[in-house]
């Protein structure tokens, strides 16, 4: 028997626009990283919103960012000269 698990980034835009879609039945969990840049995830509206997809897996660290983390350190341990040394990309901009 073959598994395929496919890993879908959510990124979630709140305002005042309502839309509504079908969530696809094979969508088991989403990437946390980009939830804390730019929501509030205490908010009773993100909180919502997650209960609703009933999430099996919440991937964290996520994204490229979790590239950069070290466990034992404050802010998991995120230090941006890493990023800047091993990551050349538009992401490096997005550090500071």
């Amino acid at each position: 028997m073959i598994y395929r698990l496919t890993i879908i980034s959510i990124f979630f835009t709140f305002c005042n626009i309502v839309t509504s879609a079908q969530i696809n039945p094979n969508l088991f969990g989403f990437c946390t990283s980009n939830s804390f840049t730019y929501v509030n995830t205490y908010g009773t509206s993100f909180l919502s919103k997650v209960d609703g997809l009933s999430p099996k897996v919440l991937r964290f660290p996520g994204g490229t960012i979790g590239n950069f983390y070290h466990p034992k350190g404050e802010a998991y341990g995120f230090r941006v000269t890493d990023v800047e040394k091993y990551y050349k990309g538009r992401f490096s901009n997005r550090v500071h």
